[in-house]
């Protein structure tokens, strides 16, 4: 492309590939990670005392805010779409630009605990936000 941003992304993408191919602890390390996740913004969602509930596994993980935790696609329906597009343009207000829907979000290969434990910060900023905001 022009900007150079297609080339970017499929460097990356290609670095990602070579990771989880060559590094046995890449697998782990991205399991570990999605956990670390998961389980921060489940704290934070009890914290808060958001109706929300945090699914995922490995290196993936997405945030519902519904009354009951979703256990097929069908009961995304009952999700309040509007609060998970607000959280992730308030955490664009944080600095974090979500790749993919708040529903369903990894972590790759060049991501680490410090850098997860600043997204978890920027959540636990955007929802206090739109908390106090009467967004959720």
């Amino acid at each position: 492309s022009k900007d150079g941003l297609c080339d970017a992304y499929g460097a990356a993408g290609v670095m990602q590939i070579d990771k989880l191919m060559t590094d046995p602890e890449a697998y782990p390390t991205l399991q570990r990670l999605g956990d670390r996740m998961r389980t921060g913004l489940t704290g934070i969602m009890q914290e808060l005392e958001i109706s929300a509930f945090i699914t995922g596994i490995d290196s993936m993980w997405g945030v519902h805010f519904s009354e009951g935790a979703p256990s097929t696609v069908r009961d995304k329906s009952h999700d309040n779409a509007v609060a998970a597009r607000l959280l992730a343009a308030y955490l664009l207000l944080e600095g974090v630009r979500m790749s993919s829907r708040v529903d369903l979000s990894f972590v790759g290969t060049a991501h680490t605990e410090a850098g997860s434990d600043e997204v978890l910060d920027a959540d636990r900023a955007a929802l206090t936000r739109m908390r106090r905001e009467g967004c959720i």
